[in-house]
């Protein structure tokens, strides 16, 4: 090798019609994680392997394929840009480190992903809020949610539940998009009680749930786990729908990608399940100021009920703050 390919800021490779190695400069020791010990060996046992190994296809049998391309090397955690020529002696490998122009594209790209993805969401939660403030029943409120959230091309699908008057089961009230397998195995586990799901984690304790990715999400019933991992959904989130400190209900949205819901996202969906739980309660509020009659129920209870004895034993109140009609 003459002294400018020594030189060179490139790396460089010299080899054999036979795929030996008969030199290399120190740009290319240094990028390849080599050593001139190296002069003498065969090129596949001195250059790193990559998926593609476009490398050694392009010089083994008669012909030499000149040609240049970008792969990424596991071993040496790196781009490398590669170009061969065809020499009188061999094949010379002219080598160029990318890594850093490889990972600010990437990250262009995914600001980009990212910047698509927040337009698309704040114009859905846009709508939906545009929606809920029109909303006159908890039916309606759970299609309009279901509906907008499961129709985008974002989130795989959605389903809006409610917890039922005097018991601990969560009745779903709509869903909307691709269910696949992964809503029949969430069913599944909610009329069983068989396992807790992430929603019902969600109502217990009125603060958002999230599984990203589901797969590794312990406290997610195996079941679900399984039927994502077979449907390609890897993240979910269960949405609270809060009003002060009463819990209506809980989203469930499911998508692809381990990663699929950020920070950001989370926020934006807790504002969406406050919001759309004061349009449950102003809707069952509208209910009974539209009511054409007002029942007056008056309760008494002896000295010896539950109610009489909790409270001489504390000595406090009992207040009923409110109820919910049972149609």
């Amino acid at each position: 090798m003459d002294d400018r390919l020594q030189n060179a800021p490139v790396g460089v490779l010299e080899v054999l019609p036979d795929g030996t190695l008969t030199d290399i400069n120190e740009v290319a020791q240094s990028l390849i994680g080599s050593t001139a010990d190296a002069i003498g060996t065969s090129l596949a046992e001195v250059f790193p392997r990559s998926v593609e190994d476009s490398l050694l296809i392009a010089i083994e049998g008669d012909a030499v394929t000149e040609t240049s391309f970008e792969e990424y090397y596991p071993d040496l955690e790196r781009w490398l840009d590669v170009s061969i020529a065809a020499t009188d002696e061999g094949v010379t490998v002219y080598l160029q480190d990318v890594t850093e122009q490889r990972r600010y594209e990437q990250s262009i790209e995914q600001l980009r992903i990212e910047r698509k993805r927040t337009a698309i969401i704040e114009n859905v939660f846009s709508e939906i809020l545009a929606e809920l403030v029109g909303a006159t029943s908890r039916e309606e409120i759970a299609e309009t949610i279901s509906r907008s959230l499961g129709g985008t091309d974002i989130y795989e699908f959605a389903w809006v539940g409610e917890r039922e008057i005097g018991s601990d089961d969560l009745v779903i009230h709509a869903v909307g998009g691709e269910t696949g397998e992964t809503f029949a195995a969430v069913r599944d586990v909610l009329d069983t009680e068989t396992a807790t799901t992430l929603e019902e984690r969600a109502i217990e304790s009125g603060r958002l749930q999230s599984a990203q990715p589901l797969a590794e999400t312990a406290h997610v019933p195996e079941s679900v786990r399984t039927a994502g991992f077979a449907d390609g959904v890897q993240s979910a989130l269960a949405i609270p729908l809060v009003f002060g400190s009463n819990v209506h209900g809980v989203v469930g949205v499911y998508a692809a990608g381990t990663e699929a819901f950020s920070d950001r996202e989370q926020t934006s969906f807790e504002t969406l399940g406050e919001v759309a739980g004061f349009a449950v309660t102003a809707a069952r509020n509208r209910n009974l100021l539209l009511s054409d009659t007002v029942a007056e129920l008056t309760f008494d209870v002896g000295d010896s009920s539950v109610l009489s004895r909790l409270s001489q034993s504390l000595a406090s109140t009992l207040v009923l703050e409110g109820l919910v009609p049972r149609g």
